[in-house]
Order: structure tokens, then C-alpha cells, then sequence
């Protein structure tokens, strides 16, 4: 049976082969995940929410979402192989955690509430953003705490697919993704 460490050192040795890095480091995706999730926990705080959203989400032509006092979670990232992006891609969660949805029509000139959800940390929508290419976004890893920070509002991320799933229909999900790309890139950047 050959050596598999031996291998690849061999394998090593012949070329650099850290494209430009200083180094090359492997992690078990699913164990750096769960260590992600881990450290999440036990760094969130109630400081960590961003402020309040109270905003209407246009989904048709005579039909929105209101959003009131809705506050997110931290984001939580889990990095991710990809055929498409050199680099790898990043996944991102966000829970709604607190807040009301109204969900409004404006049939004939009448405008109606149709549904009333509370939200709660039990039973929420969330923000899902997908397939952003890491090799494309600006970020920044903190030196000293391993501190990984994404820019929410960056013109890259927002190119990753959007979604947030408030509402039964795929197009209002997207449209529901669409307003968070647009409230994260007019958002003040720190908090971005």
C-alpha cells in the first residue's frame, strides 16, 4: 500500500505548487463548518444585531411585504467547493429573528392586510446567499482571531444568488434577496 503523506511530499517537491501563496493548508470542509458554527455561537451577543429594518418589499404589481422592527442574527458563512469559481465559494445564513411581516394587496384601489406573521427565534425566515466567489470578494481575515469579515454590500457578493424566504413563491423569495442586496450596499459600511 503506498504512503499517501510520502506522495504528496513527493508531488510537493517537484513545483511550487501554492499558486503565488506563501502556503498551502487543507481543512475537512464539514469539521471547519461545524468549528465556524461553534465560534458563532459563542461569540454572538446582543450587540452583534444590526439595526431594526422597517421597510416595505414591493413583490407585484399590486402586492408587498412590510417589514417592521425585523432584526437579523450575525450571519452565518460555511465555505464551500466549486466547479464555477476558482477559490471556492462562500455560502451565507441570516436568521430573522424578531419582528412582524404584513403581507398587503391592492386589489381594485383597496389596499387589505392578508396575513400578519410574528416572528420569532424559532420559527423564522432567513437570508440565504449563495455561490459568492471568494477569489472575487473583498474580505478581510483578522489577523490575531482568525475574524472572518465578507462585505455585505460589496458589488461581488451581491452577485452571489439571493434569497430570503418570507414568502411561498420562488419570484418573491428572489425579490425578497433583491431588497437585501440593495439594503446592504446603501447600508453604512462598517455595519455592512
Amino acid at each position: 500500500m503506498a504512503n499517501p503523506k510520502k506522495e504528496l511530499l513527493e508531488w510537493l517537491a517537484l513545483k511550487p505548487r501554492s499558486q503565488g501563496w506563501g502556503a498551502v493548508v487543507a481543512y475537512d470542509r464539514q469539521k471547519c463548518n461545524t468549528l465556524l458554527l461553534e465560534d458563532y455561537i459563542k461569540k454572538f451577543t446582543t450587540d452583534s444585531y444590526l439595526p431594526p429594518i422597517d421597510k416595505p418589499v414591493p413583490t407585484g404589481n399590486a402586492n408587498w411585504e412590510h417589514l417592521s422592527d425585523w432584526v437579523q442574527d450575525a450571519p452565518r458563512i460555511s465555505f464551500e467547493n466549486s466547479s464555477k469559481a476558482a477559490g471556492g465559494e462562500v455560502n451565507l445564513r441570516m436568521a430573522i429573528i424578531g419582528g412582524t411581516q404584513v403581507s398587503i394587496d391592492n386589489v381594485l384601489g383597496h389596499k387589505r392586510a392578508i396575513a400578519v406573521k410574528s416572528l420569532d427565534a424559532l420559527d423564522y425566515p432567513e437570508l440565504i446567499c449563495e455561490d459568492v466567489a471568494l477569489s472575487k470578494t473583498n474580505g478581510t481575515v483578522g489577523k490575531d482571531t482568525g475574524e472572518v469579515v465578507l462585505d455585505l454590500g460589496d458589488p461581488e457578493t451581491a452577485k452571489g444568488n439571493w434569497e430570503l424566504t418570507f414568502a411561498n413563491t420562488q419570484h418573491e423569495r428572489r425579490v425578497g434577496g433583491q431588497f437585501f442586496k440593495r439594503y446592504y450596499q446603501n447600508a453604512d459600511k462598517e455595519k455592512r
